[in-house]
């Protein structure tokens, strides 16, 4: 009798084991089904987000190049104007706030940018320009002291520079002995 209650309970234990096979294999069928569902719509929904990103970045596109476009124009109508091209980096400034942040922030950022760098080249031609003419106005200047004191006169064949006052000088003395010498 031992024997016997010994062989049923090992075959009560191997039907338990096979049925706790049994329910773990169909439980990890269905934990991999609805992974593969799970799986299955999170790609879906990761290709959606794709598509509106792509459609969000193609409106930013166009947004920044209308921005970007209205901007410029209204920099060549400005012209060199710094303090409007302030007042206009601080409107950029202020559209960060108030309209929609996904469509604008990075076309604000790439207007800041670029204006900004526009200022710095901008100081750049102009203290360039204002170099230049300093240096055309001295060299007017160092024009004029030549002309002024020093007139190239042709005497004998020899080309001669001579102070204009001492010229003046003795041209009157000339004037001074020819009268001495008439009378």
């Amino acid at each position: 009798a031992a024997v016997i209650q010994r062989a049923v309970r090992k075959l009560q234990m191997k039907r338990r084991y096979d049925e706790y096979i049994r329910q773990y294999n169909q439980s990890q069928k269905r934990y991999m089904a609805a992974l593969r569902i799970q799986i299955h719509y999170r790609m879906r929904k990761a290709a959606r987000r794709m598509l509106e990103e792509d459609k969000k970045q193609g409106v930013i596109r166009e947004e920044k190049g209308r921005i970007m476009k209205n901007i410029f124009q209204y920099i060549i109508k400005v012209q060199y104007c710094k303090l409007r091209l302030k007042l206009l980096l601080k409107h950029l400034d202020k559209m960060l706030q108030h309209h929609r942040k996904e469509l604008v922030l990075s076309s604000v950022i790439l207007i800041q940018y670029h204006t900004r760098r526009w200022l710095h080249k901008l100081k750049l031609k102009r203290e360039q320009l204002e170099r230049e003419k300093a240096k055309a106005i001295k060299m007017k200047k160092k024009q004029k002291k030549r002309t002024k004191q020093f007139s190239i006169v042709n005497r004998g064949g020899k080309v001669i520079r001579i102070n204009i006052k001492q010229e003046k000088m003795m041209q009157a003395e000339k004037k001074h002995t020819t009268l001495n010498f008439s009378k």
